[in-house]
This record gives structure tokens, C-alpha cells and sequence, in this order.
């Protein structure tokens, strides 16, 4: 869970300050919201030295933590084909792909095809925003075990919209 947080606050949090995160976070849970980093070491290992607490949270990898296997199924990915953050954010169709995601404990991700293809499960969906995109309709027709439905956005539309009458 703390990986697909830090991700999100990469995405929306820029320069990633305590206070701005903490803005970001009490923006999203409200009075939930609570962080308790001002001091690294817990009060339970007093007699720890702390640099090296602090050398126990360095990573010694550059390597990004892979998050795509920890996504909640169904995953709708929606490939933007163009549509900026902003605009694709304010589309009713965005809205319903989030009320299907949210009433079927799944998740939202714009779809990168380079590293998202390899996880496709059953029941998600990949959206795509322009039609006559031949290419990603293929998925749906070559992967039997990795079975994702590829709808076009009218399609995406009465099929999201159907399914939360």
C-alpha cells in the first residue's frame, strides 16, 4: 500500500515537502489524514543508534519498485491516445470508469503498453479513447489467459453506465 501511495504523491506532489504531502493527503482523507515523521526513530528502539535506522531505510537498488502486480482487479486502463491529464480527467466517461473501479474494489490506471500488457487478469478492461485503434484490439482476441475486454469509448460509455443502473 505504501508503494502505490508514494506513487501517487510522485505523480500530484511536486517538490515532495511534508507539508505539501500533507496538504495533498488531508486534501484526499480529510480529518483522516495524519503523519507522524518527524522523527525517524520510534520511541520503542530508543537505544537504536539512528543512522542506522536510517541506513536500514535507504534503498540499495535503482531500480522502481514494479507496482503493476499489486494492482486491485478489475483494472481499467485507458489508453488517452492523445488527451492531456486534465482534459481525460474531466470526462463523464473517466467519472464512470472510477464508480466501476471504486463499487468493484478495482483500480483506474492510463494504460502504458510497454509495461501494463504483462499483467492484464480476467475481467479488466482497456478503454480506448479514439476509435480505429486496431492494435489494442488484438489483445482481446490473442490473449486467452490474460483475457482483458478492449472496448471503444462509446462502448465504454454504455457498458459503464449500464453497469451502475
Amino acid at each position: 500500500m505504501s508503494d502505490l501511495l508514494l506513487t501517487y504523491l510522485k505523480q500530484e506532489v511536486y517538490p515532495l515537502f511534508y507539508g505539501k504531502i500533507y496538504d495533498k493527503l488531508n486534501e484526499i482523507a480529510g480529518e483522516a489524514c495524519y503523519i507522524n515523521s518527524h522523527r525517524i526513530p520510534d520511541p520503542e528502539y530508543e537505544d537504536e543508534d539512528e543512522d542506522e535506522i536510517i541506513e536500514m531505510l535507504t534503498p540499495h537498488r535503482n531500480d522502481d519498485v514494479n507496482l503493476a502486480p499489486h494492482y486491485p482487479s478489475p483494472t481499467i486502463y485507458i489508453n488517452r491516445q492523445g488527451f492531456d491529464k486534465e482534459t481525460l480527467l474531466s470526462l463523464d466517461l473517466f467519472s464512470y470508469a472510477c464508480k466501476y473501479a471504486q463499487e468493484n474494489e478495482g483500480c483506474v490506471k492510463l494504460f502504458e503498453e510497454q509495461s501494463d500488457r504483462e499483467y492484464f487478469q480476467d475481467g479488466d478492461l482497456l478503454i480506448n479513447m479514439k476509435s480505429g485503434s486496431d492494435v489494442l484490439n488484438e489483445y482481446e482476441k490473442l490473449n486467452r489467459e490474460k483475457a482483458v475486454k478492449v472496448l471503444s469509448s462509446e462502448e465504454a460509455m454504455e457498458f459503464l453506465n449500464g453497469e451502475m443502473e
